[in-house]
């Protein structure tokens, strides 16, 4: 992992870019996305909520994690992105 992203990761932080994630007693920083997302061939709204993380915790398909004080569920294993410095992982809310 490049200690550029580290300090981009820290700066996005201090700006509220990032948020704080728990993980059982693993706390990490992410950049957590709550997106609107059309259902049922365009009838309706689900939201599809992300979190971008550099790879220094491992997350698996259901573990439980805590943003902002809710609950969320890893859906399906942790993707990496680009040359593997960061990961992305889909949640559901529990």
């Amino acid at each position: 992992m490049t200690t550029r992203l580290k300090r981009v990761y820290r700066a996005a932080q201090r700006y509220g870019l990032v948020v704080t994630v728990t993980a059982g007693s693993d706390e990490f920083s992410a950049v957590f996305q709550a997106a609107d997302d059309e259902i049922l061939s365009g009838r309706g709204l689900g939201r599809d909520y992300t979190i971008r993380y550099l790879p220094t915790t491992s997350l698996k398909d259901g573990d439980v994690v805590t943003v902002r004080g809710d609950g969320y569920t890893v859906r399906g294993h942790p993707r990496a992105l680009r040359d593997g410095s960061e990961l992305i992982a889909r949640l559901s809310k529990s």
